[in-house]
């Protein structure tokens, strides 16, 4: 039985866990067929439903795994036995969200909810919001999957789940890691650790202190990142858990590399590909080699890339998009490194080629999701439309037997039909709308992306060799212009992919996420800074408009600092009362605020982006520093 299932969520372990209500482990196949058998042979349902739920649970084959989870709903159904039904739409719904079928996975977990409803069974409403927040996250919908994580959260703290409260933690500590909203994510991992810990089970100790270690690391905090990964070590080791035992390693990895000790990340990683390669797991054992490629990379030895991409090229058969963007990139990463700008050139261009096309697939992908969710709304609305129809036609036949009294309630059932019609043609037009808009935003990343940003790419690159292939000291002066002047445009180009992607947020969200942008900045400048978020931020939705201009304001004011302020310290302090408070504090020189509004230093940018918030600006400054205030109404 696998009672941790995992997958690699960019970069993050997205964890999903189905565990089956009676513990038999199988040893081989021989004992698989043994349940086959007694599932064919025996004429007891009851016990036929037992022993599907035990294969269900061990069966490593996924055409016979659907198979089995189906009849095992049939059966459970035929039973009346809720719980069994519940087990197979969960398990349903995470073998397709393994699979990227997301709108098939949100159809059986909605419906083994459904089913968790109606007899009120809290702890599968619980496990069935933790999948669903990983689906809706999966599928760009970060408002629905916070939903499911705070109902997921409320109904298996009810029922006093901690195990699986632990694991709901753990997914959402990786849901914010992959929208790179880090103190989120530290945060929820402390709660998966703290749960795992009072839960008295030392196993799901182990997985929080994987997310908690990794949060750590991602925040920079490398003496407790490598403390959490030795512990869960530690625990795994003694549990024999030995492919957890090879993500704790990759985790120390990967922790000694951040921190450029690139002997001791090579040597952990070699233990961690040893414990992939036990349990035969080979996904994982190629991360690894991917890593070990990098690692050789950062250590100069050149040579060992090039022998693993040799490898990598006779190995991978099947030629996928994703292999040649992957080989084409450290093809050009190495011409680069040896000053051979044609070859750069050539594997460059095929590398843009691979990543369009890979990222054409993706976007089709996600239309192809959007249309199949919009068809099936609208077989829906012609049901509901044939069904209106059908009352209106019983209505006509009564009419006939009770005279005027039928002809009136036919009238009035005409004029509802009449109305639902006018109602389900607005939902398409609506729908189709949502369809149109999404797929606009995703067509202008997208060429933003691929066009612009490879062209910005290009640019600095080749400033970059071209810079170290000659030796006048003032045009490498001027290479460097180029090279930080591309990444600034392809900073400032990411930020409006941001707003454009997504195009309502939490205010929550939108907060973490200027948190975390004020810091990268300040940290880039070497300016300390002292951030406070409010305890209690209320559910309240921005539009895009709002989190830009929002997001702008926040970051213009902190660029000043840093451009002109000459401070070693700001302090952002964030308070929501009836409005939002949003005070940055500097302790630089300070300047003539009258002075600066006559020269038109930026300042009326300011006023202009928060009337269009319908907020107002305040700006004091003297020569113990500068405070600017924006309050924005709730």
């Amino acid at each position: 039985m696998k009672l941790l299932n995992g997958i690699l969520y960019n970069g993050v372990f997205f964890v999903c866990i189905i565990i089956s209500p009676l513990k038999i482990y199988a040893q081989n196949q021989k004992e698989i067929d043994s349940l086959k058998y007694v599932i064919a042979t025996t004429q007891n349902d009851s016990l036929k439903l037992q022993v599907l739920i035990i294969l269900n649970d061990i069966n490593q084959n996924r055409k016979e795994l659907m198979t089995g989870l189906k009849e095992q709903i049939m059966l459970a159904k035929k039973l009346k036995n809720d719980s069994a039904t519940c087990l197979g739409y969960t398990q349903l719904g995470y073998f397709e969200f393994e699979n990227n079928n997301y709108i098939a996975s949100e159809n059986y977990l909605n419906e083994g909810m459904r089913v968790a409803k109606q007899t009120n069974n809290y702890f599968y409403m619980g496990r069935i919001s933790n999948l669903l927040m990983g689906v809706y996250d999966r599928k760009g919908d970060m408002v629905t999957a916070l939903f499911y994580l705070k109902q997921g959260e409320e109904l298996l703290i009810k029922v006093d789940k901690k195990i699986n409260l632990t694991r709901l933690y753990c997914n959402a500590s990786a849901l914010y890691t992959n929208h790179n909203l880090l103190p989120k994510a530290l945060f929820y991992a402390r709660k998966a650790y703290a749960t795992a810990q009072s839960s008295g089970n030392p196993e799901p100790v182990t997985t929080a202190s994987w997310f908690l270690a990794n949060s750590l690391r991602m925040v920079g905090k490398y003496d407790s990142a490598i403390y959490y990964f030795s512990n869960g070590l530690q625990i795994a080791n003694k549990l024999g858990l030995l492919y957890t035992q090879g993500d704790m390693l990759r985790g120390l990895s990967a922790v000694y590399a951040e921190k450029r000790q690139y002997t001791l990340a090579k040597k952990y990683l070699s233990q961690a590909m040893a414990k992939y390669d036990s349990v035969h797991v080979t996904d994982r054992k190629i991360d690894c080699e991917e890593s070990f490629a990098y690692l050789n990379f950062m250590n100069k030895d050149f040579d060992a890339v090039k022998d693993y991409i040799d490898i990598r090229e006779k190995r991978f058969t099947e030629d996928s998009l994703n292999n040649k963007r992957y080989i084409y990139k450290w093809l050009a990463n190495l011409a680069l490194v040896h000053n051979n700008v044609d070859d750069w050139k050539k594997y460059y261009t095929k590398y843009e080629q691979a990543e369009a096309l890979f990222t054409s697939d993706k976007l089709q992908k996600n239309m192809l999701e959007i249309e199949a969710k919009y068809n099936i709304t609208q077989k829906e609305s012609e049901l509901r439309q044939k069904e209106s129809e059908n009352v209106t036609r019983l209505w006509i036949i009564a009419a006939l037997g009770f005279g005027l009294i039928g002809i009136v309630i036919a009238t009035v059932a005409q004029y509802r039909n009449f109305k639902n019609k006018q109602k389900l043609a607005l939902q398409h037009t609506i729908i189709e709308k949502q369809v149109a808009l999404v797929y606009e935003r995703s067509r202008i990343a997208t060429d933003m992306h691929d066009d612009l940003g490879a062209g910005l790419s290009r640019i600095r690159y080749m400033s970059a060799g071209m810079k170290n292939e000659i030796k006048d000291e003032g045009l490498k002066k001027d290479f460097d212009k180029i090279i930080t002047g591309s990444d600034e445009l392809v900073d400032k180009m990411n930020e409006i992919i941001w707003a454009l992607n997504s195009s309502d947020e939490k205010l929550e969200d939108v907060l973490y996420y200027i948190r975390s942008q004020c810091s990268e900045m300040l940290d880039a400048a070497g300016i300390a800074l002292q951030a406070t978020l409010p305890e209690f931020i209320p559910e309240k939705i921005l539009n895009s408009e709002e989190k830009r201009n929002l997001f702008l304001l926040v970051k213009e004011a902190v660029h000043n600092i840093t451009k002109h302020a000459q401070a070693s310290s700001v302090n952002i302090v964030m308070q929501i009362e009836n409005s939002l408070h949003i005070t940055i504090a500097d302790n630089g020189s300070g300047f003539n605020v009258d002075e600066s509004r006559l020269k038109g230093n930026g300042l009326g940018n300011f006023q202009k982006r928060m009337n269009s918030l319908k907020g107002t600006v305040d700006i004091k400054s003297g020569s113990n520093g500068t405070t600017v205030q924006f309050i924005m109404p709730l």
